[in-house]
């Protein structure tokens, strides 16, 4: 899947909207890369610089030739850029909660780790764009998650496919704005509740 301009559509309305400024510090819940879908639309590159006050331009690659796994569905070539390029062109300070030993990240299993006390409340954004449903622990991935944002919000995409082990419901999202975050879901499926 990697990050599009479905996610990022988002991170620009939040930004129109105050819900988060410029700069500041964000972590993903999964280091994500960039799809072909943000890579074939380098105008809205320069709609995203303009609203984040940035003027230099972001070198990106071109987009590689699509393969459809299923339905309109792309798969994400494993040498995509990572999106971590363009939280750091927009002014953000970055990090990653992956295993995966990619660059800023910081190596906890979602299921069971606690967060260090040096990174509790640092990030005012976390972005969750398809990792946690992979997660059977949902309470501490969302323990974490809670643990690494100080104020702002949580930014969720529930994809709902078979392969995920956790479909999330009104509960839980109520469980989360109760703790203080602000919590945004974009995109559905027809099986979340």
């Amino acid at each position: 899947m990697g990050a599009g301009w479905r996610d990022f559509d988002l991170i620009l309305r939040l930004k129109d909207e105050g819900y988060i400024s410029s700069g500041g510090a964000v972590v993903e819940i999964g280091a994500q890369q960039l799809s072909n879908d943000f890579l074939r639309n380098k105008e809205r590159v320069k709609e995203l610089a303009h609203a984040f006050g940035v003027t230099t331009s972001l070198d990106l690659p071109d987009p590689t030739e699509p393969v459809l796994l299923h339905g309109k569905l792309e798969h994400l070539d494993s040498n995509a850029p990572p999106a971590r390029d363009v939280w750091t062109w927009l002014g953000y300070e970055y990090a990653a909660v992956d295993i995966d030993g990619s660059p800023g990240s910081i190596p906890l299993d979602l299921n069971f780790d606690e967060v260090p006390g040096k990174l509790k409340k640092r990030f005012q954004l976390a972005t969750n764009f398809g990792t946690t449903e992979h997660v059977a622990n949902q309470l501490q991935a969302f323990k974490i998650i809670h643990d690494l944002v100080a104020t702002v919000l949580v930014c969720d995409r529930i994809t709902g496919c078979d392969q995920f082990f956790t479909f999330w419901t009104e509960n839980l999202h109520q469980c989360i704005r109760v703790s203080g975050l602000c919590c945004i879901e974009h995109c559905s499926s027809r099986f979340a509740g």
